[in-house]
């Protein structure tokens, strides 16, 4: 009985080894980029069958340039996986830091418009960014229904900024940037 247990143990153990190694195999490029074949562009995203190859509608492949692993654009529009984002300005569009976009209008987040100057802003984490008016926190979540919901905050001061999960190091390094660049420091 144990010699049959012991023997189920390794062929389970050996197909779940196999089964990785056909689909590292089959899809090598084990991260999200686009691709342009045959006078069209897709975007090919892993997932736990191997991945998927996605048609990006309405792409110029002449014109098509990656940006990211999950960015493009072409001469007319900007592309985030598969989907074609309409508001965002191709020729000044900007990949900044830590999933930050702008273009000359706005600044966006995981698609989400955020409030500041696009001329001006400067990301230092996912949840922390500033421009010459003032500091901000943002965040976003998806919830059980896979709904997305998204806070964003002005800082006030730098015990709020504290409070809000920022180390002393980028309350710091907050305080060096608005200094350097002659802008209004935050209340401490």
């Amino acid at each position: 009985m144990k010699n049959i247990f012991i023997a189920l143990l390794i062929a389970t153990t050996l197909s779940s080894c196999l089964n990785f190694a056909v689909r590292a195999l089959a899809y090598p490029k084990w991260k999200p980029h686009y691709e342009i074949q045959d006078g069209q562009v897709f975007y090919l995203c892993p997932n736990a069958a191997g991945g998927s190859r996605l048609f990006v509608k309405g792409a110029d492949p002449q014109s098509f340039e990656q940006l990211s692993d999950e960015w493009g654009k072409d001469k007319n529009s900007v592309y985030y996986a598969e989907n074609k984002i309409k508001q965002y300005d191709a020729g000044s569009f900007q990949l900044l830091a830590h999933g930050f976009v702008c273009d000359k209008s706005s600044i966006y987040r995981n698609g989400w418009k955020q409030a500041g100057d696009p001329g001006t802003v400067i990301v230092f984490s996912k949840h922390f960014y500033m421009d010459q008016a003032s500091v901000r926190y943002t965040r976003f979540w998806r919830d059980e229904k896979d709904n997305r919901h998204s806070i964003q905050k002005k800082i006030k001061s730098e015990t709020y900024l504290r409070s809000m999960g920022a180390s002393e190091a980028l309350v710091n390094k907050i305080r060096r940037e608005r200094s350097k660049r002659g802008w209004i420091p935050l209340p401490r």
